[in-house]
């Protein structure tokens, strides 16, 4: 019989213990698709002084671990071993950040900021700062027509789905990560300021300090690159993509609406 591990839905559960020390030297990045968020760990990882993974895994699966939101097991040969899984020993929030500390030590350089990017990151968010209290948590969003459309263009399945489900598409990542622009304790950073040399500066160097990372002139003239600059004709290439117009003939005004719950007009 063929087995397939999944990750179970639901909060973490931890066990009882003291809280974890301050968390300020670690960065996170939780983020839909096509959102810019791998330049941004990747611009972020150009000071010297900052190192973020590109969906390494490590914290989040040390997280998923050591807690009782683990691994169950399809597959009636694998009861016993889901069995004994479950009956190990859960770990307090400062335990797990301890073993997230060794992966550091590992994985990150040296370097005085040190973190991940992963889109599951947004979806534990709370139990990811309850583990690292005071950690600088990102997400970076994308008018959610232009982040459909990108969508289509990076990828045959979702070009290939009906109009319906390009709706479902677009409101399941509206219904996500509408709620970044205003969510406490969140860092928001659009593409389309990442896409501009003039904001992209400002959103870095904002950022950098943030982390009490100051940008030398040579770092602040490299981010400032055109060659980091969106392609011309991404930002606001909904306008006259091909499936965008089919989905919004099947639900303009559910649209609209999703659009501006991100923050976002049509």
């Amino acid at each position: 019989m063929e087995t397939r591990a999944v990750i179970e839905d639901g909060p973490f559960a931890f066990a009882e213990g003291p809280a974890p020390a301050d968390a300020g030297n670690w960065a996170f990045i939780g983020s839909h698709s096509r959102t810019g968020s791998n330049l941004w760990a990747r611009l972020l990882s150009l000071h010297p002084d900052c190192q973020i993974g590109q969906e390494d895994g490590g914290p989040f699966a040390l997280m998923t671990l050591f807690t009782t939101r683990y691994f169950f097991v399809e597959g009636r040969d694998c009861l016993a071993i889901n069995a004994s899984m479950r009956a190990g020993r859960v770990f307090s929030r400062a335990e797990v950040r301890m073993m997230c500390e060794a992966w550091r030590s590992i994985c990150g350089g040296g370097a005085a900021i040190v973190g991940d990017k992963q889109r599951q990151l947004w979806f534990c968010r709370e139990a990811v700062r309850e583990v690292f209290p005071g950690c600088h948590f990102i997400t970076t969003i994308r008018h959610p027509l232009d982040q459909l459309a990108s969508a289509c263009a990076y990828n045959p399945t979702i070009s290939a789905w009906s109009a319906a489900q390009k709706l479902s598409y677009l409101q399941e990542h509206c219904d996500d990560f509408g709620c970044a622009p205003t969510e406490g304790g969140v860092s928001t950073v659009r593409f389309e300021d990442l896409g501009k040399a003039k904001t992209r500066v400002a959103v870095l160097v904002e950022q950098w300090e943030r982390m009490g990372l100051k940008a030398s002139p040579q770092l602040v003239r490299a981010v400032g690159s055109t060659r980091y600059d969106a392609p011309a004709g991404t930002i606001g290439r909904w306008r006259s993509d091909r499936h965008v117009a089919v989905v919004m003939q099947v639900g303009a005004d559910r649209i609209a609406a999703s659009v501006e719950a991100a923050g976002y007009r049509l």
